[in-house]
């Protein structure tokens, strides 16, 4: 999961995730055929008891406002924020609260934990495909994915619509989200 450049001085206490070096993107098929894509900026969060000479942290939390989407189309980003899709005034963020860290093979690791949006907890795995600590900068970067159906999240026209409601088509159930984390040291760990 993780290679650290100098691994006697890795880590072993709390990360900062930098909300101006980290992103998560989504991509969603949108009438079948063509692709919505977007991100959420200022992720923000921590990563607790890293170590990367074990391949493993003891925790992670992160929080993104749902204020930060953007498709590119501010129309668009209105629309996804309302009360029918993420429900921006009722509830502002998206919360994920690690229970386990599983690390799977040499390069990666599962994170599983708990996923909140619009107020709906579901459990969901994080796989983590790349993970490296730089000693000289005391910086950590991952790359994770995940795949969610946004219908367990009540995001968006249900697809138990009727078969003639064009509702139903417009966008897939399954959402794809890219996460690029970048978290550094905290001081006085």
């Amino acid at each position: 999961m993780l290679e650290a450049r100098d691994r006697a001085v890795a880590p072993t206490g709390s990360l900062s995730i930098d909300s101006r070096r980290s992103r998560l993107a989504f991509d969603v098929r949108y009438f079948g055929f063509l692709r919505v894509q977007g991100e959420f900026r200022d992720v923000r969060g921590e990563i607790f008891g890293m170590d990367p000479r074990a391949l493993s942290a003891t925790s992670v939390t992160a929080v993104v406002p749902i204020a930060g989407l953007a498709t590119g189309i501010r129309l668009r980003d209105w629309h996804l924020c309302s009360a029918g899709y993420l429900a921006l005034r009722r509830c502002p963020e998206a919360t994920f609260q690690s229970e386990r860290i599983v690390p799977d093979g040499r390069a990666g690791a599962r994170v599983i934990g708990v996923l909140m949006v619009r107020g709906v907890s579901r459990e969901v795995v994080l796989h983590v495909e790349e993970c490296r600590y730089d000693s000289s900068t005391r910086r950590m970067t991952a790359r994770a994915r995940v795949t969610l159906h946004r219908a367990d999240f009540g995001v968006g026209p249900s697809r138990r619509a009727p078969w003639w409601d064009p509702r139903r088509y417009l966008i897939d159930d399954e959402v794809r989200l890219l996460l690029d984390v970048e978290a550094v040291e905290r001081d006085g760990t």
